[in-house]
């Protein structure tokens, strides 16, 4: 089965979201890691199991924790659907204290950070998760990158829209995040209420005693509005556009992906870009 096939099987990412190559980025920086070893990998924040079923694929034993029930209960019958008996979900906030440190040989916090009022607590619960030599892999949204900006300029607009009274039904259609909580970062709801900066979300990786081993990009536009609707309308244009993200500067990234190690512990290895 090729990687591509094996993402649409067990995830529900897409590749035009982008979705496909971080999956490819997770799996790959485990194999440059520990070969064909089978690890255990925590997955924090896992949501329906979009990363831990594909994880778990590989053969590696994957602990998904989740903090809704209803994630949780939909994980689970699709794991029966899968028949994969190697990854297991149980209901827990990622910011809870880690009871037993030192499981793990990988740690994947993939999109969550950016929902979290204490990022900090759930990065030291990550350092503290994993063995000596363990592998962190966190991703997330660029907070000033093409995706958010235009994001909040949408968000900003349907509540000005909103409040006018004018084309009620217009601002329907732009609310990108409905019911979702305010964010502590901008004046507007949103579903995210943290936006990180490539020097701040570095100051957290260093405060949690974590050193960046490598750095991938997502995309540049491809999921920016309104271009999403053409460029995803094919699957070349993707692939441009992933290119694109690779080969600009970190800043022009739509989303950043990251691997790490417990500061201290392969100190010889240099940051290198992916």
């Amino acid at each position: 089965m090729s990687d591509s096939e094996r993402f649409r099987k067990y995830s529900q990412y897409t590749f035009e979201t982008s979705g496909h190559k971080k999956l490819g980025f997770i799996v790959n920086a485990i194999e440059r890691e520990f070969g064909h070893a089978k690890c255990d990998v925590l997955d924090i924040g896992s949501g329906i199991g979009s990363v831990s079923f594909v994880v778990a694929s590989y053969g590696h034993n994957v602990t998904g924790i989740e903090m809704s029930s209803s994630c949780i209960e939909y994980a689970n019958s699709r794991k029966e659907d899968l028949e994969l008996s190697n990854v297991t979900f149980s209901l827990r906030n990622a910011e809870d204290p880690v009871s037993h440190t030192g499981l793990y040989d990988v740690a994947i916090c993939s999109e969550v950070l950016e929902h979290s009022y204490r990022p900090d607590i759930i990065l030291s619960n990550v350092s503290k998760s994993l063995r000596d030599e363990g592998l962190a892999i966190i991703t997330i949204p660029n907070g000033f990158g093409p995706f958010e900006l235009t994001g909040r300029f949408l968000r900003t607009l349907t509540a000005t829209v909103k409040k006018t009274g004018i084309a009620k039904e217009i601002a329907s259609d732009l609310s990108l995040n409905k019911g979702k909580e305010q964010s502590v970062n901008v004046d507007v709801g949103s579903g995210h209420v943290q936006f990180f900066s490539w020097c701040r979300i570095c100051r957290l990786f260093e405060m949690s005693g974590l050193q960046i081993i490598s750095v991938g990009s997502s995309d540049f536009i491809s999921g920016v509005m309104p271009l999403s609707f053409a460029i995803r309308k094919s699957k070349t244009l993707c692939r441009m556009d992933f290119k694109l993200a690779d080969l600009l500067p970190k800043a022009f990234a739509s989303g950043w992906y990251f691997v790490l190690k417990k500061k201290g512990v392969g100190e010889e290895s240099q940051e290198r870009v992916v």
